[in-house]
C-alpha cells in the first residue's frame, strides 16, 4: 500500500500532501485538503488480466454548488496479462511512454494537448 498521506505529489513545482480519504478493496482515493487534487490508485483483475491505474484530477474550482465543469483528469493504466511480463518488462515500457512524451521540455506533452497524433 502506498504512504498515508502521500508527501511525494509535486504540482507546478509545488509539494503537495495528500491524505488517504478511502480505501475499499484494491482502490486508495488520496485528496488535499481544499480538494483541488485527488490521486486515486487502483488494481481490477480478471482470469487472466490485471488493470493497474495511477489517475490524478485537478479541480480549479472547488465550490460544490459549481454548475462549471472545470476539472480535468490524466491517468496511467497498465493493462497486462497475468504471466509473461516482468515487473522489469512494464517498467520499461512505461519509462519508454512517459519518456517520449516528457522529452525535450515535454515537447510530446504538448502535441498530445494540440491534438497531434
Amino acid at each position: 500500500m502506498f504512504a498515508d498521506p502521500l508527501a511525494s505529489v509535486t504540482y507546478a513545482t509545488v509539494a503537495q500532501t495528500l491524505p488517504r480519504v478511502s480505501t475499499s478493496g484494491s482502490k486508495s482515493v488520496y485528496r488535499k485538503s481544499d480538494g483541488s487534487l485527488i490521486m486515486t490508485l487502483s488494481h481490477q483483475s480478471s482470469k487472466n488480466r490485471v488493470r493497474s491505474m495511477a489517475r490524478l484530477d485537478r479541480n480549479i474550482d472547488t465550490d460544490a454548488n459549481s454548475i462549471l465543469d472545470t476539472g480535468c483528469g490524466v491517468y496511467l493504466v497498465i493493462d497486462r496479462p497475468v504471466t509473461g511480463f516482468s515487473e522489469t518488462d512494464v517498467v520499461d515500457q512505461v519509462t519508454c511512454l512517459v519518456g517520449t512524451l516528457t522529452a525535450s521540455t515535454n515537447a510530446g506533452l504538448k502535441k498530445l494537448y494540440a491534438q497531434e497524433s
